[in-house]
């Protein structure tokens, strides 16, 4: 199955190019990402179980029914807008930089406070890993984080960090004339990236930074891979901040362990990216998907400000829909994905539909999810530069570079952030362009 898998797949990256899709379009980008950690997945290395046929079945339905939707918004809609009701004016936004400094100063303090307590587990000698311990609520050495910064952190800090990134990223990438931060605001907002990242004990933010902002290179300035020395040469300043975030993300790797003279980096990143194939299956065989969520699974983030106003009046969630947040919960148990290989956690997007409604439940979902993805990639695929759509688009982008992780619509914060990005911009209106 995992032939057919490559079959599939490399047809849609060939096809996708062939119909003058460019590389960073979703289907290019998904494809090509799923491509890579597969085949290094199907080779089992560092002892870890090869995946079974159902994982490669179940993958490459997702694959198929992505680049589906992504092939009927093209054909249906194509670039043009859906207008409702009368109004046919030309709708743009500009970037509110008054909102956004309030909101970076802000968050900076929430992250000093976060910071102190991180200080002091690090000056024990504790590794990332009892941080990140913290970070999720359990109690490290006597030290908790309070209720109210965890609602804090889920409901505001993050939805407006994973907004300001895609803000940082297209403004390191645009040309000096048309930044759109000022200096001291910008190292303020990369200082407040790297901050949270340490302050959660993890890696991902810096990597999905690392990957908008190479995507955010391509889309700002409307360039296709044509020469790599050429490009090696002339933004230069691209890749000093590429590897400036893969030197933090070692040294943080190095930091997560006990001790970094046995730390393995090249396992740690090959089970970081490839272990969720063998985790699927591990899972497959152990969780019991008769009890389906019919679609809720893959609006579940979108739907949590609603469900909370229905837990508030009525004192729990909805049964069908306390199963969608039990997905994530279920998967924190560590499992073994190889001989001395623990995991937990990461599953790829069609894990989540899965149960949804099993197999039709991973096609239904994964069109959803490639029509709207190239929706919003048709309005950055012109040369009409536009902060918001841009910044929605890489927030598509960080789906995708975290969907070795988990399903990123099933995060309430992801979704905040979208919410959080339209408020950075103000509406205005071209009389003179119709649609």
């Amino acid at each position: 199955m995992f032939v057919v898998f490559l079959i599939v797949i490399i047809s849609c990256i060939f096809c996708t190019r062939i119909i003058g899709g460019k590389i960073f379009s979703p289907v290019f980008m998904l494809c090509s990402f799923w491509l890579v950690i597969g085949i290094f997945a199907e080779m089992a290395l560092f002892d870890v179980y090869r995946p079974s046929d159902k994982v490669w079945t179940v993958t490459t339905i997702g694959v198929i029914a992505f680049s589906f939707g992504a092939l009927l918004a093209t054909r249906l809609v194509g670039n043009r807008r859906v207008v409702f009701g009368k109004n046919k004016l030309d709708k743009n936004y500009v970037f509110d930089s008054q909102k956004y400094n309030i909101i970076v100063c802000l968050m900076l303090l929430y992250c000093a406070y976060r910071l102190v307590t991180a200080i002091k587990l690090l000056r024990m000698g504790l590794p990332l890993d009892m941080i990140r311990m913290l970070y999720f609520g359990n109690s490290v050495y006597g030290y908790k984080v309070p209720d109210w910064a965890s609602t804090v952190e889920i409901y505001l800090h993050l939805p407006a960090l994973y907004a300001a990134m895609t803000i940082v990223a297209m403004d390191i990438a645009l040309p000096k004339d048309k930044h759109i931060l000022k200096g001291k605001i910008r190292i303020l907002s990369i200082a407040w990236i790297i901050i949270a990242t340490l302050v959660s004990g993890g890696r991902n933010q810096l990597y999905a930074f690392a990957i908008e902002v190479l995507v955010a290179f391509f889309v700002t300035r409307q360039y296709d891979v044509t020469s790599l020395i050429n490009i090696i040469k002339k933004y230069s300043k691209l890749i000093f901040v590429i590897l400036l975030m893969i030197f933090f993300l070692y040294l943080f790797s190095i930091m997560r362990n006990s001790s970094g003279k046995d730390y393995d980096f090249i396992r740690s990143i090959y089970v970081y990216f490839c272990g969720a194939f063998a985790h699927m299956d591990s899972r497959f065989n152990t969780v019991n998907f008769e009890d389906y969520t019919w679609g809720l699974s893959l609006l579940s983030g979108f739907l949590r400000p609603i469900m909370l106003v229905w837990k508030y009046l009525f004192g729990a969630f909805p049964e069908l829909y306390q199963k969608t947040i039990d997905i994530g919960s279920t998967l924190q148990s560590r499992i073994s994905i190889g001989n001395n290989v623990g995991f937990n956690a990461f599953v790829l997007p069609v894990y989540y539909f899965y149960y949804d409604a099993a197999f039709l439940g991973v096609a239904f979902d994964s069109l959803v999810c490639g029509f709207v993805s190239n929706r919003i990639y048709a309005g950055v695929n012109n040369k009409k530069f536009d902060s918001y759509k841009v910044g929605i688009f890489l927030l598509v982008v960080y789906a995708i570079a975290m969907s070795m992780v988990r399903y990123a619509g099933n995060l309430v914060y992801y979704a905040l952030s979208f919410v959080v990005l339209r408020l950075l911009h103000k509406k205005v209106y071209d009389k003179n362009e119709q649609e």
